[in-house]
């Protein structure tokens, strides 16, 4: 499948809580929220939007102890057109993070999140794809060095997120059954938290072509619906 760039919108940093994103939600799409914290042990404690739409964490780092930064990865397909999102949290640390919308998505795969101790070059966190064709998208929260100041891998387009962070980059059709990550470099050794998610690509539904014969040909044809006896009723071919 021929993937475009995930639409990106900046989860603005900030202390208090909750922090709110103003999207345009669609049916037809899938999101991706990577969130960070700039502590360790200050977690997010739930997303929500305004259409009432269900938000599922995938994955979060660190689930003990105090090292690197805090990362989560969270997910939806909404229900309903949503406007506002709002993240929760506790604890004192600047929250920050990014909302992905991508289309042609059928909702996420496989996802992983982890820590690193101080470092300007950290092990990548990797998931292997139980299918392909679908698109990875990795995140890096590594405050305070700035997103100008880290780089992803060979094979990882960054998108564009605040300043501060959390860095985030994709990789179309990573293949099935093999592990996929981002080794990132940093200006600035620091700890850090990684979070990492693969999303499915929706199914091709085939289209359906109506034809009749003429006693010579087939031809073209348009189903406008069923005789009752009395008039037509409209009908949908499964």
């Amino acid at each position: 499948m021929t993937w475009q760039a995930p639409g990106v919108t900046v989860v603005p940093p900030g202390v208090s809580s909750p922090r709110t994103i103003a999207a345009a939600g669609r049916t037809d799409r899938t999101y991706v929220l990577f969130l960070g914290r700039s502590t360790a042990l200050d977690p997010i404690t739930g997303v929500t939007d305004d259409a009432g739409n269900t938000w599922t964490r995938l994955d979060y780092a660190p689930k003990s102890g105090s090292t690197g930064r805090r990362a989560e990865v969270w997910s939806c397909r909404p229900a309903a057109p949503f406007t506002v999102v709002s993240v929760a949290f506790t604890g004192s640390g600047v929250c920050l993070g990014a909302l992905l919308e991508v289309a042609g998505a059928a909702g996420p795969d496989v996802s992983a999140a982890d820590v690193r101790s101080n470092s300007g070059a950290p092990a990548p966190v990797t998931v292997a794809p139980t299918v392909g064709g679908g698109i990875a998208l990795a995140a890096i929260v590594a405050t305070p060095t700035p997103t100008s100041q880290i780089t992803p891998s060979a094979g990882w387009t960054l998108v564009a997120t605040d300043s501060g962070g959390p860095a985030v980059a994709y990789r179309p059709d990573p293949p099935a059954g093999t592990p996929v990550g981002v080794s990132w470099t940093l200006s600035t050794a620091t700890g850090s938290g990684h979070a990492i998610t693969v999303v499915k690509a929706a199914p091709v539904v085939p289209a359906v072509t109506v034809t009749v014969w003429d006693g010579a040909a087939e031809q073209p044809a348009t189903l406008a619906g069923v005789w009752d006896g009395a008039t037509v009723q409209p009908a949908t071919l499964t």
